[in-house]
């Protein structure tokens, strides 16, 4: 998969994709059906599909630290993505330029210009634009205009609520870890950086894997795998702290992590 960074890197080879557009926090179920739509109807069209995403996503850049924790980091989201068999990744930069842009050069100069889009999957809701002002007829209507197709995505449902990245997180919220597995189709799994701690593990053959043992006040089973190097050894627990508001692990559900001689941070 390739991962283009903003519209300037966008070359000749790049024109002429199925797309889609959002912020893929979580790459859900809901997310994956869309994924699939996308894959399918570049399948049958012989080009390659591509995905937009936005970064800091946009809620981030108009309300900072106010704005709903991630689910996913950008590194943890270009790979599910990847993982999903998506063929490129365009990732464009939310600043004030984007933000003040017209939906008429929104269109122009990233489904025209830039990607020269023949097939557009989104939301029948989606609006774009600077103030909102593009929506799904406008996509429509230019799409007849310059030759290209727009597709409402489908939604769905898991115990009739639609599954979305707001519902994930009001899941993990509750501390729910099997529901969410649900919305997002895997065990919901966080990533982070490793601290500076007192450097044991320069001298062990291998590390074990960070293990949550407590969350919302629920209890739950601690497993890890042990190299030779860590035979008699015993595991020691230390509280976690989190000064990354935008990623969902660890920022109100996640009290504990099980560690050996090191410390990880959620920091992005």
């Amino acid at each position: 998969m390739e991962l283009i960074r903003g519209l300037h890197n966008l070359r000749d080879k790049h024109r002429g994709c199925v797309a889609t557009i959002g912020n893929f926090d979580g790459v859900h179920l809901g997310h994956q059906k869309v994924l699939q739509q996308v894959k399918q109807k570049a399948a049958e069209m012989g080009l390659p599909s591509v995905v937009i995403i936005f970064e800091p996503q946009p809620r981030e850049f108009f309300a900072g630290s106010d704005a709903p924790p991630r689910l996913t980091r950008f590194d943890e989201k270009v790979r599910l993505l990847r993982d999903q068999g998506i063929d490129r990744v365009l990732c464009l930069t939310f600043n004030a330029r984007l933000r003040s842009m017209s939906a008429q050069a929104f269109v122009d100069e990233l489904l025209l210009n830039g990607l020269h889009v023949r097939h557009f999957v989104v939301g029948d809701d989606f609006r774009f634009g600077c103030d909102r002002t593009g929506d799904y007829a406008m996509l429509e209507a230019t799409g007849a205009a310059h030759d290209f197709s727009v597709e409402n995505t489908h939604t769905y449902l898991i115990n009739e609520q639609r599954v979305s990245s707001t519902l994930v997180r009001e899941t993990l919220m509750r501390g729910d870890f099997e529901l969410a597995e649900q919305l997002l189709g895997r065990p919901y799994r966080v990533t982070g950086r490793v601290q500076h701690g007192n450097k044991l593990g320069r001298s062990w053959a291998c590390l074990p894997p960070m293990c949550v043992c407590t969350a919302s006040g629920a209890r739950y089973r601690v497993s890890t795998r042990y190299g030779p190097a860590f035979a008699g050894m015993t595991l020691r627990l230390s509280v976690m702290s989190v000064s990354d508001r935008r990623l969902m692990a660890a920022c109100r559900f996640w009290k504990y992590t099980c560690s050996i001689g090191i410390r990880i941070s959620t920091g992005s």
